[in-house]
């Protein structure tokens, strides 16, 4: 009994650091979407000179981010519920508590956060000035 207390110590400790390094990992997510937008800034001073203006291209981007972001985290929930399946339906272990479900809910949040931070920082002003290399 006391050898499945360490051991039972020991995974929570690890699921505990997983779930923090996937909640960091968000910040790695809005600076490969910062990354993104500035690598497409000339398409960006393009739809400039066509006649949008930067608070629609703002949006769009954020929209476009958010999109493929949900969608990730969609997936990877499923994935995650397929893994906890046998405590869940099976019975052999305790069941998930409602954490699991603030956990999905705190790391969308966090991805929506750094999407809209990587935006704002990458296209806070015209791009047009980049259509002079093109």
């Amino acid at each position: 009994m006391e050898l499945q207390a360490v051991e039972n110590t020991y995974l929570s400790i690890f699921q505990g650091l997983g779930g923090l390094g996937m909640l960091i990992g968000t910040c790695g997510l809005g600076l490969v979407v910062a990354r993104n937008l500035v690598e497409r800034g000339p398409e960006f001073g393009l739809f400039e000179a066509l006649g949008f203006q930067l608070k629609q291209l703002k949006l769009h981007a954020f929209l476009e981010h958010v999109q493929l972001a949900l969608w990730g985290i969609l997936v990877g929930s499923i994935a995650a519920v397929l893994g906890i399946a046998p405590a869940l339906f099976g019975g052999v272990m305790e069941k998930p508590s409602l954490g699991f479900l603030w956990f999905f809910a705190s790391l969308a949040i966090l991805a929506l956060f750094w999407i809209w931070v990587a935006v704002n920082m990458t296209l806070r002003r015209s791009q047009l000035t980049l259509l002079k290399n093109e």
